[in-house]
């Protein structure tokens, strides 16, 4: 063999010793780890962290069910699509909604809990409350509002499969439902479970204002093994601040050590009625968090509400533009809000310093929840300077909502003395309040067109090309680029922070 031979022979073995490598090490470090569907070998979260996902009862995607129905008329969960989406999420625990068909208490005794089991997965049942019963036939069946007789034959099935490792009952401290879920009440469920399976936990859904009130815990604490907390930015609910979610939890903790209760942190990764859809970033923000306090030993796990689905097209209501994908959009998610509150969104503009004139046209969307009042403005500013000013009151048509783009009458003149000399100045776009205010409402502006000075990205297409501004906490501005993607990208973000 000639010596250029031989070094072609041993580097071709050197690459081939590579690649075996990386196939030996699993997935090289630039790839997406929840995208290989697979777990890494390691794991820096303690043994027993409960990584769960849970459908939800008001989100669009829900559980995935078969496309035909049975014999018997309904959708029956889809027990092997299910497996499936859990085992590429990397989860360990499903909570299992029993809620949305009488086929559910069935097929999770019948098929769910044998797959889950077979795969690796625990199984939490999840019982609706009275107040989530409704004349429409919706509640948890077949045993509805005898939760007695829920604890009994769930405890039952939980010694049939030892995967069956918990049940909760959503939301018995709210309203009506406290009725119902007295200390008597609370004690027969526990010595009817106790008496079957001591092992096996009962959890409730606490709200903030709940999660911190001691009453609660001395009330249930000897009922219950732990609380399921969701994550809302206690006061102004909302799916896109995380930066409240460590000081919620610093709060709620206290209490829950002091009555020796559980905490599983429960984050919005789908649509949760009025909110916004979550994006990916939100949603591996907030889990990231949460595990952090798993590995502190803090709270029990994380689990994921109403995960989208791989596949799954983007809701097209979702879509806030009036071309292309992007707007510029500021919410004021409710609640009382203070004179002098502003959102705006700042870019520094390139200036024409002998241009003849000055104008500024867009479009603009205005959605409201609630009636709006006199006092909350839109404003365009040019270097501090307020060029144009309308009431969000003055865009209302009928009734309590209005969804259709407005393009102002004309370009905005703006004052020549403002930019006449200048080689650059700052436009803004800013939601004032001019007046207190208690309303929610959202605002859109699209396609800003101009003379005399030149804007970078006046479509909203590219997050960053903006800066934007909070003054105040409820008041929350956004570049929205409509992602068709995004339940996959959100999935692939949620299996990203459990693969950690």
């Amino acid at each position: 063999m000639s010596r250029k031979s031989w070094l072609t022979t041993v580097a071709a073995l050197i690459v081939a010793v590579m690649l075996v490598g990386f196939t030996w090490g699993g997935t090289p470090p630039h790839a997406n780890a929840a995208d290989a569907g697979q777990r890494p070998a390691a794991s820096t979260l303690p043994k027993g962290t409960l990584l769960a996902s849970y459908p939800g009862g008001n989100t669009v995607g829900t559980e995935i069910r078969e496309k035909q129905p049975r014999a018997d008329g309904y959708y029956h969960i889809d027990t092997p699509a299910t497996i499936n989406e859990l085992k590429r999420l990397h989860v360990n625990t499903y909570l299992f909604l029993v809620w949305h068909s009488p086929a559910d208490w069935q097929d999770l005794n019948e098929q769910f809990l044998a797959a889950a089991k077979r795969a690796g997965i625990n199984v939490w049942a999840y019982i609706v409350p009275p107040s989530e019963c409704s004349t429409s036939g919706w509640c948890s069946r077949p045993y509805e509002e005898d939760y007695v007789t829920w604890a009994r034959e769930i405890a039952r099935l939980s010694t049939r499969y030892s995967n069956l490792t918990g049940w909760a009952i959503d939301d018995f401290t709210n309203g009506q439902n406290s009725q119902k879920f007295t200390p008597e009440y609370m004690q027969q469920i526990k010595q009817t479970v106790d008496g079957i399976n001591p092992k096996l936990g009962l959890y409730t859904t606490a709200y903030y204002t709940t999660a911190i009130d001691d009453a609660f815990y001395e009330k249930y604490s000897p009922y219950i093994s732990g609380i399921i907390f969701p994550f809302r930015d206690y006061p102004y609910y909302n799916t896109q601040v995380t930066s409240t979610l460590g000081p919620e939890l610093d709060a709620i903790l206290p209490h829950a050590d002091k009555h020796h209760t559980k905490v599983l942190l429960m984050i919005y990764t789908g649509r949760y009625s009025t909110f916004d859809e979550p994006a990916p970033g939100y949603a591996q923000r907030a889990i990231d968090t949460g595990l952090d306090y798993v590995r502190k030993g803090r709270i029990e796990g994380v689990a994921s509400y109403g995960t989208p689905h791989l596949g799954d097209p983007a809701v097209s209501s979702d879509l806030l533009a009036m071309y292309g994908r992007g707007s510029l959009v500021f919410q004021n998610y409710g609640g009382s809000t203070p004179a002098g509150a502003y959102e705006s969104a700042s870019q520094t503009v390139r200036v024409d310093p002998d241009a003849p004139r000055y104008t500024v046209s867009f479009w603009r969307y205005n959605r409201y929840y609630t009636t709006p009042t006199a006092g909350r403005l839109m404003q365009v500013l040019v270097d501090g300077h307020v060029v144009w000013s309308s009431d969000l009151a003055t865009d209302i048509s009928s009734g309590n909502h209005e969804y259709r783009w407005i393009k102002n009458e004309g370009p905005i003149e703006i004052d020549p003395s403002y930019l006449r000399g200048k080689r650059q100045a700052t436009l803004t776009f800013r939601l004032y309040e001019d007046q207190a205010a208690n309303y929610r409402s959202l605002t859109a502006f699209d396609t800003v067109q101009t003379s005399g000075f030149d804007v970078t990205d006046p479509g909203f297409e590219k997050p960053g090309s903006w800066r934007t501004e909070s003054g105040f906490g409820n008041l929350i501005p956004e570049m929205n680029v409509y992602d068709p993607d995004l339940p996959t990208h959100v999935f692939q973000a949620v299996a990203r922070a459990f693969a950690s």
